[in-house]
């Protein structure tokens, strides 16, 4: 709690809200050890660490993320028999000029999608390697989707006219075609699932019979 206060008190004295929210998610963590305990707290570790995703985070990536939405583009247009020259995130066709803006650069599906990729493979995954290759599944292909989206952007407005590709809004066509990314994802990873439903998530034994949570366990008082 003081290491959540502490940095509740320093992000908002700098006004660093990232900072901030972080110190009150840890507050609020260390209230639940606090009150309900160590062995409780113990139980309910993954969904006390899966708070710390209600801390914004992501801005930091858009640039980088910005330079490879446009590098796959250009390289997907030129695929494509289309002729085109990247100056930054600005890319040149004969149709006209696009930007990747930074509501292009793909970081809000990027995030989302390692948010749910992470209680996917808490529970629906019992072996700690295809964990870790569904958590970079779920890391890369928003990336290369975001890509694929962008160069769709610019093929269309080359084919259909660059009238027509300004007419829909290519950013809430983009959500749609990232749900279906994250649906083909999650269909993918089905039949390597290897939790069954039944499977208990909580092993209750190992957490009482454990040396180091009965030592930081208050004493019961019996009357």
């Amino acid at each position: 709690m003081a290491g959540g206060a502490l940095a509740w008190l320093t992000g908002t004295s700098l006004g660093i809200n990232t900072a901030s929210q972080l110190g009150a998610v840890m507050l609020l963590q260390a209230s639940v050890v606090l009150i309900l305990g160590p062995r409780a707290a113990a139980g309910l570790l993954f969904p006390l660490a899966y708070m710390l995703f209600l801390v914004p985070f992501g801005d930091e990536l858009v640039p980088a993320l910005q330079a490879m939405t446009a590098d796959m583009a250009v390289a997907l247009t030129h695929a494509s028999g289309i002729p085109a020259t990247i100056d930054g995130v600005f890319i040149d066709t004969p149709v006209g000029l696009f930007e990747v803006a930074e509501a292009c650069s793909g970081v809000k599906f990027l995030v989302a999608m390692i948010a749910l990729g992470t209680l996917v493979a808490h529970l629906c995954f019992a072996s700690w390697k295809r964990r870790a290759l569904f958590m970079a599944a779920a890391m890369i292909v928003p990336v290369l989707a975001n890509g694929v989206r962008a160069w769709g952007t610019i093929y269309i407005a080359q084919s259909q006219g660059i009238e027509f590709a300004a007419g829909f809004d290519h950013i809430v066509y983009g959500w749609i075609f990232f749900a279906l990314v994250m649906i083909g994802v999650l269909g993918t990873s089905w039949r390597f699932f290897d939790r069954s439903p039944d499977d208990p998530l909580i092993d209750a034994d190992a957490i009482e019979a454990s040396p180091l949570l009965a030592r930081l366990a208050p004493p019961r008082f019996v009357p």
